[in-house]
């Protein structure tokens, strides 16, 4: 296998391979990223003299670091007790600090800073629940009046009263529009997650329907066909012995004509039910066609089938059946044979047959190997 392109070895280097893992690192680098963007708008307040250097500092470097702290928590697999493992809300509150305290160090280029208050309600809407996600619009925004009065308390100059005002009049405008947004697009998002999800079971009974018989739940006749071949070619391919029979429920007829075929099909349910429990689990039962039942072995010989049949024999002979019937009694006839590397899937199968004819013929209940 070649070896991986240097950007693809970094990206699982940094991402991990682990796909709920990747998503949180991916996310927070995201956030680390923006902080160091929002220290070179800092830089660039500095150099037009509106942030004093040293707040530039402070800030940046907490910023970078607790976001850096976040990473590594992640990336070392320590926050996988927590129930978001990105702990989304708890940046984002770390996030609404920063902004608080961008926006007191920014002196007259304060109320630029307001516009971060809507990246904060776009994240919000990932990592909270509709009712907490208003909670947070309030917290935020009260967060955002005491910031302003302390501001305007200790520096008057640089956060007059009326631009105060103003700011925090338009905040608690276009903060709510952008929660309401984002309420419906969370919803809009649950939606779809809702309908991919619907999608998912809705192929996955489709499949399970392309491949399993409707009453009993077993392999159907076609795709046992495909199985045989599958693993007819790999014993072959392995040395390995695989055997084959088919089981035939013993006046079955009788049954549907004296007890109805409501009965008839509760008795094919309830033996389908018995042989997945009784048989090993590697065999594979499939209903080949009406009371007809073929079930091949992986791995095994004739006399080791043989076993495994005599167990469900001996398990429906103590099964009750007198809730449909109180002298029911259910058995079956069963032909095993070997599938040979060299014949046809339909040779071994009807080889099969003939032993379980010459089963029927023996005075049925029993087992017979051709």
């Amino acid at each position: 296998m070649p070896p991986a392109p240097p950007l693809a070895r970094v990206a699982s280097a940094l991402l991990t391979n682990d796909d709920r893992l990747r998503l949180s690192l991916t996310v927070t680098l995201t956030s680390l990223l923006t902080y160091v963007l929002y220290t070179g708008i800092g830089a660039l307040q500095v150099a037009l003299g509106t942030m004093q250097l040293r707040w530039l500092v402070v800030c940046g470097a907490a910023a970078l670091l607790v976001n850096g702290a976040f990473y590594a928590a992640i990336r070392l697999g320590r926050t996988r007790r927590l129930e978001e493992p990105a702990m989304g809300p708890l940046q984002l509150c770390v996030g609404v600090l920063f902004m608080y305290a961008t926006y007191a160090t920014s002196g007259p280029a304060a109320s630029a800073t307001l516009i971060i208050l809507a990246s904060h309600v776009v994240y919000a809407m990932f990592a909270f629940a509709v009712r907490q996600l208003w909670r947070f619009v309030v917290l935020e925004l009260i967060g955002l009046a005491v910031t302003m009065l302390w501001m305007h308390r200790i520096d008057p100059v640089n956060y007059p009263a009326h631009l105060q005002w103003i700011g925090f009049l338009y905040a608690c405008l276009v903060t709510p529009l952008i929660a309401s947004l984002a309420r419906r697009l969370s919803r809009l998002n649950q939606r779809l997650q809702s309908q991919r999800a619907e999608l998912r079971a809705a192929l996955e009974r489709m499949q399970q329907m392309a491949i399993r018989d409707e009453l009993t739940q077993s392999f159907n006749r076609r795709h046992m066909a495909d199985l045989i071949t599958l693993q007819r070619s790999h014993h072959h391919r392995h040395a390995l012995p695989l055997a084959v029979s088919l089981l035939d429920l013993d006046h079955f007829k009788r049954i549907n004509d004296k007890l109805g075929h409501a009965v008839g099909d509760e008795v094919l349910r309830r033996f389908a039910g018995t042989a997945v429990r009784q048989l090993r689990g590697g065999d594979l039962l499939s209903r080949w066609g009406g009371e007809e039942f073929l079930v091949l072995f992986p791995a095994t010989r004739s006399d080791d089938a043989c076993a495994a049949l005599q167990r469900l024999r001996d398990a429906l002979a103590a099964q009750d059946f007198s809730d449909l019937s109180p002298s029911l009694r259910v058995t079956f006839s069963a032909g095993v044979t070997m599938i040979q590397s060299d014949e046809a899937d339909a040779a071994a199968i009807e080889r099969a047959d003939r032993a379980m004819y010459r089963a029927k013929d023996e005075g049925r209940d029993r087992i017979v190997v051709q």
